[in-house]
């Protein structure tokens, strides 16, 4: 008979499997796929596994260490020169990077938008808790197939911030948000907002790598 361990590790594949299924065969019922469907009658066990994927990257690509908001730090310093760049009318018009949920998961821990705390990915957490069913820091929200972060910079004045001055809108997966505690209706923030956001981390891997 498998050990425990061997019958989880089968689930988490069927698991992996089921996930591959809804990207490939998005407008099919659950019920009719081949792998979700072994789930598809049992709600309380999904949300069970997705928590299980949430707390994986919560601990290992997101803020449950600074390690790693900090592996971004070359990443960082470049959105913090095109900033500065940005304010003296650089004729750049827009710079794009490509990369995997690796790269996206740091960089989003360290912009700080989702705030849960810890607790609620530990071995205490109850799955009952309201915390943890409303908890905003789920996978398929942060990084769904081909997502995607956007940083605008506009110099204008807005309504909350009068003066003409260099403004940052951030948009995550092309939905808005916040950089800082009282944005203009459009999400617009000072661009101060997101270099202290990004306050460079020396990129000195033996220091940041060190036991």
């Amino acid at each position: 008979e498998a050990s425990v361990e061997k019958k989880f590790e089968a689930i988490r594949l069927l698991w992996e499997a089921c996930k591959f299924e809804v990207i490939l065969m998005k407008n099919k019922p659950f019920s009719e796929t081949r792998f979700c469907s072994i789930f598809f009658e049992d709600r309380e066990f999904t949300s069970l596994l997705e928590y299980m994927d949430d707390a994986e990257a919560y601990w290992l690509k997101g803020p449950g260490f600074s390690l790693n908001s900090n592996m971004s730090c070359h990443l960082t310093e470049e959105i913090i020169r095109l900033a500065s760049e940005a304010n003296k009318d650089s004729p750049i018009r827009g710079a794009f990077r490509f990369a995997h949920a690796e790269t996206l998961i740091p960089l989003i821990t360290k912009l700080k938008i989702f705030n849960d705390d810890s607790h609620i990915f530990t071995a205490s957490a109850s799955m009952d808790s309201e915390v943890v069913k409303k908890r905003s820091w789920k996978m398929s929200s942060l990084s769904p197939m081909a997502s995607n972060i956007i940083l605008e910079f506009h110099t204008c004045t807005a309504p909350n911030f009068p003066d003409p001055h260099l403004y940052v809108r951030l948009l995550l997966n092309e939905k808005p948000y916040s950089l800082c505690e009282e944005p203009d209706p459009e999400t617009l923030c000072p661009a101060s907002a997101l270099t202290q956001l990004l306050s460079p981390v020396p990129c000195d891997w033996d220091k940041l790598c060190a036991p």
